[in-house]
């Protein structure tokens, strides 16, 4: 029996070809259906098996972006984790994790974007984390009140965390805030007893709110095997701030080197610290100058620490007017707008006449750091000194162009240096006056005794002695600066003067010892702040005593003096007159030059006097110093360098 042929078979018979194809196309897609159901299908995104799937390999990823943190590879942790990110979209964990990749890679802004979900989470432990990654972000940021918030957030949700305790303790003391940055380092320490970071920041801590014998207690405590470059710095901030005599500290920071293997850093602060000693000590001067030239020929040298080593060569060899400016030039190849470096040149280009060179490098500075008060000073010094009127209004011009909202500031400014230049030139006529009358009185004398005038001679030579020690009081003597702390400055002024009990009050607050150092000549900033303390007493009533405050400036960068008494006060015509050589505000057998040398005195070691007074009193007299760093970090700049775990 044969059989009706299938619709192929017909096809075969009426077109073999044609039949033939279709059979093959019919074949294939059977074999394509069976091979579908044996081969693997990913299960459905919402399905629980693929939710498990992608969840566990986002937690390898996770793992493997955390082994690459500590790898110190935050590129390739980026990439791991935000694999993590796309495999398990709902884990805020995954998001934290690259948050920290985005973070140490140096993108801070993405990674405070990916930290909006993790803090907000309802698990504590990942919303800690979240806020005190966010506090470190705050913290590189230098905006410490935001870093301060954000932490206290963290410590909301994880009370026991030795390290947020440290973190806010680091936007305490940015913040100015030691005693609760000590307050948090203590708690730190209750937690972990052997946190390096805290027991460091501790002691900077101290330091800052004027304990500092309790600081250099803390830094001893601290194991030879823990400690640090930083440590090394802290403890010689530290050690001059507590007076330590200067040539005392040249052991300590040899010893320092040898162990650390010639750190740049210290390499930097000693030669800092030996050239503020080089106007008296000449083997100092020559050390510095071999420290600095090794620091500026190194190949491997940071721009920064190149820039300033050759910047310190140029002030130690300034004498030598064409080496100092080769130095100096080097140095702004480094750092073109370093202040320090274009102000330092245009005052060399100055003192040397080529005011029309130094000018537009003032101008460099002013664009690079607007408040910078000694800048604009020798920008008035150096203007002053320009003949030409159309040139001088033109870089006025280009000045007033270019910092449109700082130009009514600079403008007040250059008109007070433009005062002081010429009280400054007034003295110098006073001072050149008063030889040329004691030779005068010298040649009267000497006819007198020729003539046979016995008694006019000995009142002329009476008169000749008075000439010399005016003299003597106004010569002018070359500043010879060192780093000094304001605190011992004050002190060491009040015991000349030698108040009885009750008449000076001090204000020192309780971080006076901690104010920053400044490079001044101790004599003669001493001598000043007696004359300013003889005149109160004498112009206050003996029942009001007076007033002797030392605070940081109101302006960054600033350490200020003053000085209040209660006497009659002084109008405003007499403010302006007040530091005239020879000008006595109603008193009598005064000379008139006492104010006159003082602020010669405070000027010529780039400070400032100033006073502020009505009629009636009271009458302030404010001496401010410029700060300088002493060869050590500050507390913000010490954590930043020691090593850190990023939140997790």
């Amino acid at each position: 029996m044969v059989r009706e042929p299938g619709r192929i078979g017909k096809q075969l018979v009426a077109a073999p070809r044609t039949a033939i194809l279709l059979a093959l196309q019919v074949s294939g897609a059977r074999l394509q259906a069976v091979t579908a159901k044996r081969s693997y299908r990913r299960p459905a995104l919402r399905s629980r098996a693929g939710r498990a799937l992608d969840a566990l390999r986002a937690a390898r990823l996770r793992a493997l972006a955390e082994a690459q943190l500590e790898a110190r590879s935050p590129g390739s942790a980026v990439s791991a984790a935000g694999g993590a990110v796309v495999l398990d979209p709902g884990s805020d964990r995954a998001r934290l994790l690259l948050a920290s990749a985005l973070y140490r890679s140096g993108d801070f802004d993405s990674a405070v974007a990916w930290l909006a979900r993790p803090a907000q989470c309802g698990d504590a432990g990942l919303r800690a984390g979240a806020e005190r990654l966010r506090g470190r972000i705050e913290l590189d940021r230098r905006q410490p009140e935001a870093a301060l918030a954000a932490l206290s957030m963290a410590l909301l949700a994880e009370q026991e965390s030795a390290e947020t305790r440290v973190l806010r303790a680091q936007a305490h003391l940015a913040c100015g805030e030691p005693g609760e940055a000590i307050a948090d380092l203590d708690a730190a320490l209750s937690i972990e007893c052997a946190h390096v970071e805290a027991r460091t920041l501790r002691a900077a801590a101290l330091l800052e709110a004027g304990r500092i014998q309790q600081a250099l207690a803390d830094l001893d405590g601290i194991s030879a095997g823990d400690r640090q470059v930083e440590h090394a710095l802290l403890e010689l901030r530290a050690r001059l701030l507590a007076g330590h005599d200067p040539r005392a500290l040249d052991d300590v920071f040899e010893r320092a080197i040898a162990r650390f293997g010639r750190d740049r850093r210290l390499r930097l602060a000693f030669a800092r610290h030996l050239a503020s000693r080089s106007a008296e000590d000449a083997a100092a001067a020559e050390r510095a100058r071999a420290l600095l030239a090794e620091l500026a020929g190194e190949e491997s040298a940071d721009d920064a620490d190149a820039a300033e080593a050759l910047f310190l060569l140029a002030e130690l060899c300034r004498a030598d007017g064409e080496r100092a400016e080769a130095y100096y030039r080097r140095g702004l190849l480094r750092a073109p707008d370093h202040p320090r470096g274009l102000c330092g040149l245009a005052r060399l280009l100055g003192e040397r006449g080529r005011q029309a060179q130094a000018v537009p490098l003032l101008l460099r500075a002013l664009m690079a750091a607007p408040s910078r008060q000694e800048t604009v000073e020798q920008l008035a010094r150096t203007l002053g000194a320009i003949p030409d009127d159309e040139s001088l209004a033109r870089w006025l011009g280009l000045l007033l162009s270019g910092l449109p909202g700082q130009a009514p500031g600079i403008v007040c400014a250059l008109l007070r240096a433009f005062g002081e230049a010429g009280r400054t030139d007034a003295f110098e006529d006073v001072r050149r006056e008063a030889h040329r009358m004691k030779n005068r009185v010298a040649v009267e004398s000497s006819r007198c005794r020729a003539e046979g005038d016995a008694q006019r001679a000995e009142r002329l030579d009476a008169l000749f002695a008075d000439w010399a020690r005016f003299l003597d009081a106004i010569r002018r003597c070359p500043p010879a600066p060192a780093l000094c702390a304001p605190l011992q400055i004050v002190r060491a002024a009040v015991a000349q003067v030698a108040f009885p009990p009750g008449r000076l009050r001090l204000l020192l607050g309780s971080g006076a010892g901690a104010l920053p150092l400044v490079l001044v000549d101790a004599g003669q900033i001493i001598d000043a702040l007696v004359n300013l303390l003889v005149n109160a007493d004498q112009a206050s009533p003996e029942d009001r005593p007076l007033r002797l405050a030392l605070r940081c400036g109101s302006d960054p960068g600033w350490v200020e003096i003053a000085v209040t008494d209660e006497g009659a006060g002084l109008d405003r015509a007499e403010q302006v007159r007040i530091f005239e050589p020879g000008y006595t505000a109603g008193k009598e057998g005064g000379s008139g030059l006492g104010l006159s040398i003082a602020r010669r005195a405070v000027l010529s070691c780039g400070g400032r006097l100033t006073v502020a007074s009505a009629r009636g009193g009271p009458t302030t007299f404010v001496v401010r110093l410029p700060a300088v760093d002493a060869p050590g970090p500050r507390p913000l700049v010490l954590l930043s360098r020691l090593p850190g775990r990023a939140g997790r």
